[in-house]
């Protein structure tokens, strides 16, 4: 397997500048490759992009340092650096023409060990390779990318028979553990699996919104709440693509079909709606007017939406759809929405089957790219399995109700007669059943499969192996209470009294922890319950102290949010394994409260423990500003660089699907690396805090509540003046505050805000 070190990105649009920040946010060197400009900066062209990819809210940089890591190049002056490229992903205009034209450009310049991989969607790899050199043919693969590639994990994967072994195994091993790809082998056909399943259903369901006569935004939430779509539906999703590119996406698909083919049929039935919008500059987010246009006034924005008969904006009607109990009811529903729904995804339904085994290896992958790359909640599989009930299979059902229809279902429905496409944890390939997985590690999924030792309703403790237990917290966003409490004392005792090694802490597989149940601190505060608050909070701070004193080691397994509670579990861990876009913060000011399970006494005593920390005060004052502001990081790299997260006892993971195994694992190697024990308490300088943080703040213009809660925090990021300070001294002015907050009104307006109107109330 050859080791990739260095790898070049050739086209700086959106595509290849987000996949450039994805390769340097995992650490790599990339050249960013365009034309050369007229520019007296001939590399002007690569270095915009790399600055638009710096300013662009979507944050492709997960963290901005790390631009460092991309170089712009132009294509005529800078050639020679491909010399030492071990990796070339092309990402330019779709033309077929112009990709090989810059093939035979940059050949000579490669290394005969350098893997070249193309980025299209709709070009086929034999005409990309067709009378290439036979050396650069055989190290050539698609790697096709969704956009945006930080936060869609799909990677379509292409090769040919005369591909290279070792050339498949560098890209698989590299995409996948390195940039935290969900990789799908997939047919060279056009469209490849998701953009020819997903644009079809676009298409279609277009069509099909037009001939039942119903709304867009109707259609788009039913579409959502009954089959798993994302929230965008469909009109959303053509508006977020570009209406002007959808018919230009179709076209090239298409034009590679057979006649036969559906999604050909669908797309010889021009849609007259399209042609206005596209003339009228009404092509979606991009030009902020599209199928939905969002109008801002005064007293609030308004959803408009675009009439499908007229083209014109008219007011969303806000409307909610019925509940159903299965998916096969959708057709019984007496709605327009109804209708459309049920149309549109048995036609769905029928054309992903049609795609085994043409375009798709196996009805896993097919699944696997319709939820890592549309964002589905489930594939169009597991869909069909949904339609079974105690009298009939899914996709015996389906059939049946296809041929009532008149149609022709795929063969694939046929030929699996009254069986489900999964069984437990098997998948039905070619008349067998095969395992979804042939990885043996630990996964959220076996999680929730091996028999507890210590459970309740909130936590749950179980063996994953090798000698290492796993703490789940069980509640909804994992969301922490005394409960929870209960079980993490209880394993952590369980664990140091037996032969285990190591513990590792995990929520399910959106989200670690999320903190506390605000609603439980509203119900406090109506009912006067202060102290059932403080027994709360000294509960949770025995928790933290049982995980930070333990003699065995503690690993967090982060991903999604670890805000509060969750990232004061981190704060108390010996290490942290954190997924790549996990976001992690003390934000509970946002809801006029602090930290209260021992997150401020970490953040001031952290930076004594820390070897790479030089100037402990500084280092205590940007703790400050991060707890009074509440900011979080949107990624583990900046958890890192903001200080929430220590760079001796962290490891970051880009593939989510191996979260819980590198967790695992690290646990084991701190289990045989023993660490000294933190010490109890701190010396500090508290005159010196006191003053820089009073020129941090701008207290002249804070608002009533945003001052007592500063007064608070700083009582307590300076340990009330005393210079030696200990855990349980700091213990304590946590809850004192945290008390004396709670208490008022305004941090109850605050708590009911983001609850009820899901708004931050600054006050």
């Amino acid at each position: 397997m050859t080791k990739i070190s260095k790898i070049a990105v050739i086209g700086s649009g959106t595509m290849g500048s987000n996949i450039a920040a994805l390769i340097a946010s995992a650490g790599y060197s990339v050249l960013l490759f365009d034309i050369a400009s007229n520019d007296k900066d001939r590399s002007s062209i690569a270095k915009k992009a790399i600055e638009n990819i710096l300013s662009s809210p979507l944050k492709p940089l997960m963290d901005k340092s790390l631009s460092k890591n991309i170089t712009p190049a132009n294509l005529d002056d800078d050639l020679k650096e491909l010399e030492s490229v071990d990796w070339v992903v092309e990402a330019i205009v779709e033309n077929i023409d112009i990709k090989k034209n810059l093939y035979a450009k940059i050949t000579q310049y490669l290394s005969k060990t350098a893997i070249i991989s193309s980025n299209t969607s709709t070009i086929p790899l034999k005409d990309l390779v067709k009378d290439l050199d036979e050396n650069f043919a055989t190290q050539f693969v698609i790697t096709h990318f969704f956009n945006p590639p930080r936060y869609l994990d799909l990677l379509e994967f292409v090769t040919l028979e005369n591909t290279k072994p070792e050339v498949i195994e560098t890209i698989k091993n590299f995409c996948e553990i390195t940039l935290g790809k969900q990789i799908v082998n997939c047919k060279d056909t056009p469209g490849f699996i998701a953009n020819r399943i997903g644009c079809y259903w676009l298409e279609q369901g277009l069509r099909i919104a037009i001939q039942e006569n119903v709304p867009i935004d109707m259609a788009d939430k039913a579409v959502a709440e009954y089959t798993g779509i994302p929230k965008t539906g469909v009109f959303g999703l053509w508006d977020l693509i570009g209406i002007d590119l959808m018919p230009m996406i179709t076209k090239s698909t298409v034009s590679n079909l057979s006649d036969s083919d559906d999604y050909v049929k669908i797309s010889k039935d021009k849609v007259d709606i399209v042609d206005k919008l596209i003339a009228e500059k009404r092509l979606g987010r991009k030009t902020k007017a599209g199928f939905y246009k969002i109008e801002k006034s005064d007293s609030g924005n308004k959803t408009l939406i675009t009439d499908l008969k007229t083209g014109e904006y008219i007011e969303s009607s806000g409307s909610k759809i019925e509940k159903i109990e299965n998916l096969k009811y959708i057709q019984s529903l007496p709605s327009n929405y109804g209708r459309f729904v049920w149309r549109l995804t048995y036609k769905m339904l029928n054309y992903a089957a049609g795609l085994i085994p043409s375009a798709a290896y196996n009805i896993k992958d097919i699944d696997t790219a319709m939820k890592e790359g549309y964002g589905w909640k489930y594939g169009p599989f597991e869909l069909i399995d949904m339609l079974s009930d105690d009298k009939q299979v899914g996709a015996e059902w389906l059939r049946i109700h296809i041929e009532i229809l008149g149609e022709k279902p795929a063969l694939l429905l046929k030929e699996i007669g009254n069986k489900k496409f999964y069984n437990n944890d098997t998948y039905f390939d070619n008349g067998n059943y095969k395992p979804v997985s042939q990885e043996n590690i630990i996964t959220y999924k076996k999680l929730s499969t091996l028999p507890p030792i210590i459970e309740s309703k909130s936590a749950k403790l179980v063996d994953i192996g090798n000698d290492i237990l796993c703490l789940m917290l069980t509640n909804k966003m994992g969301v922490l209470d005394s409960d929870a409490f209960d079980v993490i004392i209880k394993s952590v005792s369980y664990m140091d009294k037996n032969p285990f090694d190591g513990m590792i802490i995990a929520g399910d597989e959106d989200n670690f922890c999320a903190g506390a149940d605000v609603n439980n601190f509203i119900a406090y505060h109506e009912n006067k319950e202060f102290d059932k608050v403080a027994e709360l909070l000294k509960h949770g701070q025995l928790a933290m102290n049982t995980i930070k004193n333990s003699v065995k080691p503690v690993v967090c397994a982060i991903n999604g949010v670890a805000f509060g509670g969750g990232c004061e579990l981190a704060l108390h861990a010996k290490g942290v394994q954190v997924h790549a876009n996990s976001k992690v913060g003390l934000v509970e000011t946002r809801i006029g409260l602090i930290p209260g399970w021992g997150g401020c006494k970490e953040m001031v005593m952290k930076p004594f423990r820390s070897t790479n920390i030089t100037r402990p005060s500084q280092e205590i004052v940007n703790n400050f500003n991060l707890v009074f502001n509440a900011i979080n990081s949107d990624s583990a790299i900046e958890a890192i660089n903001l200080g929430y997260l220590s760079v001796n006892s962290t490891q970051i993971t880009f593939n989510k699907k191996r979260l819980l195994e590198d967790a695992k694992q690290y646990a084991i190697k701190l289990a045989k690396n023993k660490t000294l024990a933190y010490p109890s308490f701190v010396m500090i300088d508290a005159e010196l805090i006191n003053d820089k943080v009073a020129s941090l703040v701008d207290v002249a213009n804070l608002l009533p509540h945003e001052k007592k809660i500063m007064e608070i925090l700083l009582k307590i990021f300076t340990t009330k003046g005393k210079s030696i300070i200990k855990d349980e001294e700091m213990n304590d002015m946590e809850v004192d505050g945290f008390i004396d907050l709670i208490k008022t009104d305004a941090t109850y307006q605050r708590m009911v805000s983001l609850i009820k109107n899901r708004k931050v109330l600054k006050n």
